[in-house]
């Protein structure tokens, strides 16, 4: 006789030694959509050939060729060219602006409204020491300061910094607290200022971990996590460093990655299925979330990502709701499942059904559950009650195999 410990969590789908298969763990689809409690919310849908999707100062922009769409408003928008980057930062003065950038036109808008404030185009955008910067194949673009809507670089104070042409296209202008990072393909700067922050110079950092992927690099807590050849590597002051390799990611080649409070999040391929894959830089922790994710997009308040022509908000691990799972033994031999064990906070109340019978328990968060009455199945369907102010990690099942 066999003991063997299943864990399941609301984020992955995984095999225990091709034992035990698992199917829609946590983000299970009914009718459709996807179960909120499950740990998404879906939102709207926008058009079938969606390309990318951007997070502007807490509102989400689908983009498809040559027109973008508000997800909260559901009004199209022409974008004089494909949609490249969205920035929301804070004036001098207080104003809240949010800025598009397509590849013929830089947006301001204003409510429903949008404006053009210039007929110039580019790749990315990043507001830093009161200026407004822009990135359009390997040069960088900057306005004067206290006037990030000047862009006329005969103005005084405006400029342009051209990179070396052998590191590549820039494919990302990350700020970072007091530093300022421009990433191209084969190379990492930190932009400094000179004097009164009327010049800048690049310093080239130490990077060698082949190339980087465009649009990669976001701010995670104090660092800046990005993906290049090596894997997902880590940035802080001048510094890098491994997390996880490429093999562990899984990344798939032409996909999006997005961050939001501290987690990076990667679309990914595992056991031959799309999802997505998650690192939290604070507990130096991964997750796989079960998700066919198409496109992503981060912010302070989650992530959103597409799946065909409609956005869900990924609102993390379940809080509030109910968690699905359901049990295969591939081997088709019955097991006997013994007890249970959650991971988190507070009480859940859990329900193991087979052909012949049901089981429920009443659980607290961290302390084994024998159950009242062992269950022999081949399959088993399993779902966790979580009352609001309780949070699920994860739920560990024993078996035995007879």
């Amino acid at each position: 006789m066999k003991h063997r410990e299943l864990r399941l969590t609301p984020y992955a789908m995984r095999r225990a030694q091709r034992v035990v298969s698992l199917a829609r763990i946590g983000l299970k689809e009914r009718g459709g959509a996807l179960v909120p409690a499950e740990g998404a919310e879906m939102l709207s849908q926008a058009g079938d050939a969606v390309y990318a999707l951007f997070e502007c100062g807490g509102e989400y922009y689908a983009a498809e060729k040559g027109l973008f769409y508000d997800l909260k408003t559901k009004m199209v928008y022409s974008a004089d060219g494909d949609l490249k980057a969205a920035l929301a930062y804070r004036e001098e003065g207080g104003d809240d602006v949010k800025l598009l950038l397509s590849t013929s036109t830089l947006f301001r808008l204003n409510g429903d409204e949008f404006t053009k404030i210039a007929h110039m185009g580019g790749d990315f955008l990043a507001f830093y020491h009161e200026r407004l910067f822009m990135a359009e194949g390997g040069t960088l673009h900057y306005t004067p300061p206290l006037k990030p809507r000047i862009w006329d670089t005969e103005t005084e104070q405006a400029g342009t910094l051209p990179l070396p042409w052998q590191d590549g296209k820039i494919v990302a202008l990350v700020p970072c607290g007091e530093k300022f990072y421009v990433f191209c393909e084969r190379a990492v700067y930190l932009l400094t200022a000179t004097g009164e922050e009327i010049d800048f110079r690049l310093q080239k950092l130490a990077f060698a971990a082949g190339e980087i992927a465009p649009s990669s690099a976001w701010v995670c807590r104090d660092a800046v996590l990005f993906y290049c050849t090596r894997g997902l590597m880590c940035l802080q002051g001048e510094s890098f460093r491994l997390v996880r390799t490429a093999e562990t990611v899984g990344r798939v080649e032409g996909t999006q990655t997005a961050a939001s409070r501290g987690e990076y999040f990667v679309i990914s391929e595992h056991m031959g299925m799309r999802c997505l894959y998650v690192y939290d830089i604070l507990t130096d922790t991964d997750r796989i979330i079960d998700f066919p994710a198409e496109t992503v997009a981060g912010g302070a308040e989650g992530v959103v990502c597409m799946k065909g022509n409609t956005a869900y908000r990924l609102t993390g691990s379940a809080e509030g709701g109910t968690l699905y799972a359901k049990l295969h033994v591939s081997s088709g031999d019955p097991v006997r499942i013994d007890s249970v064990l959650c991971d988190g906070e507070g009480t859940f109340v859990l329900s193991l059904k087979t052909a012949e019978r049901e089981v429920s328990a009443a659980l607290y968060a961290g302390k084994r559950k024998e159950l009242p009455r062992t269950l022999y199945a081949e399959e088993a369907e399993l779902s966790v009650r979580v009352p609001a102010g309780s949070r699920l990690c994860a739920v560990a099942l024993q078996f035995r195999e007879e």
